[in-house]
C-alpha cells in the first residue's frame, strides 16, 4: 500500500502521499507528532489518529513518544462517514479547533502536492562589525589570500596607510636599537604582507568590474605604476557586478552580502 497521509489545517485538507512530502511536513514544522491524520487501516478505510501513533510516521520524528492505541475502525454503514469522532471535533466533521490552532497552515505547494524546494543558507564568515578606519585596515588580513570578491576603495587605502606607519614604526625602532633580530623579524612580517597585497589589489580592480590580471601593466616601465595607481582611485560600480556584490551596500560585516 503506498503512501497516504491526510490532515487538515485551517480547513484545508493536506494529502502527502510521497515520502518526500512527509519530509518536508516534518521538518517544517507542519506535521507534528500531536497533528490529527487520517491515514488506511488495514481494510483500506481511513481511520484518525495522532501522528505519532502511525508507524509509517514514527521513522520521521526524531523522539517519537509513546501514544494510545489506534482508535477502532469505523463498523461499515450505507451512507457513514468514514472519520472517527473525537473529543471537540465539530459535528460537521474534519479537525477539532484545538488541532487547528496548534498546526501550523499549509503551504500553497503542499495544498497542490508539491514539495518547495529552498536554496541552502550559507553562513557568513565571521568579520568586524563595525566600519572604522581599523576595521577596514586589518580586513584584508582577514582575507589574507582571498582572490576572489570585490574590495573597495577604503579598504585599500587604509591597509596601505596602516602599512607605511607599520614601516616607519619598522625603521626607527631598528635604527635605534640595531638589533639583528629585530631586523630579521622585519623582513619576515614584510615578506608576509606580499600575498595580501596582491589580493586586496584584484578585488581592488574587481569591484571596478576589471580582471586582476591588468596589475600586470605594473611591469610596464615608467608608466606601469601610475597606471595601477587610477586603477585604484577608480569608483567601484554601483551593485553587483560579474565579481560579487556592491561592498558598499553595508558595513565591514556586511560586505559579502
Amino acid at each position: 500500500m503506498g503512501i497516504r497521509i491526510i490532515y487538515e489545517n485551517n480547513g484545508f485538507p493536506v494529502e502527502l502521499s510521497s515520502e518526500r512530502q512527509l519530509q518536508s511536513a516534518v521538518a517544517t514544522g507542519r506535521l507534528r507528532p500531536d497533528t490529527l491524520v487520517k491515514t488506511p487501516a488495514g481494510d483500506g478505510q481511513l481511520v484518525l489518529c495522532r501522528a505519532e501513533d502511525v508507524p509509517l510516521l514514527r521513522p520521521y520524528f526524531p523522539l517519537p513518544s509513546p501514544g494510545p492505541p489506534l482508535p477502532p475502525e469505523p463498523s461499515p454503514a450505507a451512507g457513514r462517514d468514514d472519520r472517527v469522532p473525537v473529543p471537540g471535533q465539530a459535528a460537521a466533521g474534519g479537525v477539532s479547533a484545538a488541532a487547528q490552532r496548534t498546526a501550523p497552515p499549509a503551504s500553497a505547494d503542499e495544498r497542490s502536492g508539491d514539495v518547495a524546494t529552498h536554496p541552502p543558507v550559507h553562513a557568513r564568515p565571521s568579520l568586524p562589525a563595525g566600519d572604522g578606519f581599523f576595521d577596514f585596515a586589518l580586513l584584508p588580513l582577514r582575507r589574507y589570500a582571498e582572490f576572489t570578491g570585490r574590495s573597495r576603495r577604503r579598504e585599500y587605502w587604509s591597509f596601505l596607510l596602516l602599512q607605511l606607519v607599520a614601516i616607519i614604526v619598522g625603521f626607527l625602532l631598528i635604527g635605534e636599537s640595531a638589533s639583528a633580530p629585530l631586523a630579521v623579524a622585519f623582513v619576515v612580517a614584510m615578506l608576509a604582507l606580499v600575498v595580501p597585497n596582491l589580493a586586496v589589489a584584484v578585488r581592488r580592480l574587481h569591484d571596478s568590474d576589471k580582471s586582476g590580471w591588468l596589475l600586470l601593466v605594473y611591469f610596464i616601465p615608467y608608466v606601469g605604476w601610475l597606471v595601477v595607481l587610477v586603477l585604484m582611485l577608480i569608483e567601484g560600480t554601483h551593485g553587483p557586478n560579474r565579481y560579487g556584490g556592491d561592498p558598499k551596500s553595508g558595513n565591514v560585516a556586511d560586505i559579502f552580502a
